[in-house]
């Protein structure tokens, strides 16, 4: 009798933590999606193609602006190097306190560029997505990433063009 309510008690202890721990790892998982996402912000910011790069599984795909899109390493590396090659990038990731799911991410952009036709420095606002997968070893990395435009682009005022404030904290 006394093995049996032992047992009935560790079945349900078990029961009760067994939810805990699941919420704890989806919260867990979310913010490490929350830290990816806000890595990436940084690294985009920096303008450094490796770590770019980094965030991106091997068959990702990215939609950058006013082009196809590209998909798998190779074709973001030479998609990537001429996007920032230009001296006039600026960046922005601002991401959403919202969440659409765990996996799927949003937020809001600022980019800056130089117009390959008019040679002018223009400024473009728009609305972000990324599709996070999660590796093998439990780390988040971007599968899909897109971009999409708010309004067409608009020439920065001139008197802003030296200036290069960012966004983010």
């Amino acid at each position: 009798m006394r093995r049996e309510c032992l047992a009935g008690v560790a079945m349900g202890l078990s029961m009760l933590l067994c939810p805990c721990s699941q919420v704890s790892i989806k919260t867990a998982d979310e913010q490490a999606i929350r830290d990816a996402e806000l890595a990436l912000a940084r690294d985009w910011k920096s303008k450094d193609l490796e770590r770019i790069l980094s965030h991106f599984v091997d068959t990702s795909s990215l939609l950058l602006l006013d082009s196809w899109p590209v998909e798998g390493k190779d074709a973001l590396r030479a998609a990537l190097t001429e996007f920032l090659a230009d001296k006039d990038l600026l960046l922005t990731l601002t991401p959403s306190d919202e969440t659409t799911g765990n996996i799927l991410r949003e937020g809001t952009y600022v980019l800056t560029r130089n117009n390959s036709r008019s040679m002018a420095s223009i400024t473009q606002k728009g609305v972000y997505m990324i599709l996070f997968g999660k590796l093998a070893k439990g780390r988040w990395a971007v599968e899909h990433q897109s971009y999409w435009p708010s309004a067409p682009a608009k020439p920065r005022p001139a008197s802003t063009r030296g200036s290069r404030q960012s966004l983010l904290p």
